[in-house]
């Protein structure tokens, strides 16, 4: 009888241990699946994708392959680009997440509002700088002439540049006073483009660049050097400057935009050894504007410039203490 309830017990624990064995295998199965529930690797059209901020400056897209063109001058190798914690909207664009570029040391990352079948629009980080491309469509064919035939839009007003719409223009925050040229031959320097002298901005040991170009992202891999550039953007107009010192790399900007009528803003920004920041909206007026009825907007001006510059003092001595008094 003992024998018997041995067996019975052993019988038992056998088919007990069987069933927890199935159960941690299905258990296990599961975690298999879910965490290979496949990462979705996003893709870039490939072809030809030009801006819409310089018709001179395009990106050439093959595979996984990232390739800067400006003005028909290609580099020898491209980046590898890899789309990271994106995802696809209703119409499969690609929306959130990241673009990054990698070639050898050298690693460019950009957020993404979106990437379709024709349109891509992207923010170059750290700097927040918005980048749009539309992609290249194949010429038509005249199946009669055989002839090529591009096709051309109709210039809408609306559709000028920030600079396209104010060249010519003055304009005064109170205490300043800015003029923002007609452009005249070469740009190689901001003074082209905004006179009589660049309002707060001063500029750093290095060459000057019109972006975009594949030239300014190389980075500042190198000791005590940088470089200052200008982007015309649809909407904004920045001027700015990056550089490598002894110990971090910094930079230095201001963009112009225009959200109100009759009134153009700007924000100045800094990024360095801390986080980066920006100054309150500075707005400017027509030369020719009554100061006498915006004395409050002179005032929030003068306010906006003087906190900046506080907090860039403040910035200067915590990175003193930081780096020399440790």
């Amino acid at each position: 009888m003992k024998r018997l309830l041995v067996f019975v017990f052993a019988l038992t624990s056998l088919f007990s241990c069987n069933n927890n064995t199935d159960k941690t295998i299905v258990s296990s199965l599961d975690n298999e699946l879910n965490s290979s529930e496949i990462k979705l690797e996003y893709f870039i059209s490939n072809g030809t994708w030009i801006s819409t901020i310089d018709s001179l400056s395009e990106v050439d897209i093959m595979g996984d392959v990232w390739l800067f063109n400006y003005n028909g001058e290609k580099p020898e190798s491209g980046y590898k680009y890899q789309i990271t914690e994106a995802d696809l909207d209703i119409e499969n664009s690609i929306i959130g997440g990241y673009l990054i570029l990698t070639k050898g040391f050298d690693t460019l990352k950009y957020g993404i509002d979106y990437i379709s079948e024709k349109e891509m629009k992207l923010i170059y980080l750290p700097r927040g700088n918005f980048q749009s491309y539309t992609k290249k469509d194949a010429e038509l064919v005249d199946e009669v002439n055989h002839e090529s035939i591009i096709p051309q839009a109709p210039i809408d007003s609306n559709e000028l540049t920030f600079l396209e719409k104010y060249a010519g223009t003055s304009w005064t925050n109170g205490t300043d006073t800015i003029m923002f040229k007609n452009l005249k031959g070469e740009i190689t320097d901001w003074s082209d483009v905004v006179g009589p002298e660049m309002w707060y901005l001063y500029s750093v040991d290095g060459p000057f660049f019109v972006l975009p170009c594949e030239e300014c992202y190389t980075g500042n891999e190198c000791h005590m050097c940088g470089y200052n550039a200008i982007q015309f953007n649809d909407d904004t107009l920045e001027l700015f400057w990056e550089y490598q010192n002894d110990f971090y790399p910094e930079g230095e900007g201001v963009k112009f935009y225009s959200s109100k009528q009759n009134v153009i803003s700007c924000v100045i920004s800094r990024g360095g050894y801390f986080e980066y920041y920006e100054s309150s909206e500075i707005n400017w007026f027509p030369l020719d504007a009554d100061l006498s009825t915006i004395t409050k907007e002179i005032s929030d001006n003068k306010i906006a410039l003087v906190e900046f510059l506080n907090r860039k003092e403040v910035e200067r001595e915590e990175i003193h203490k930081e780096i020399f008094d440790y």
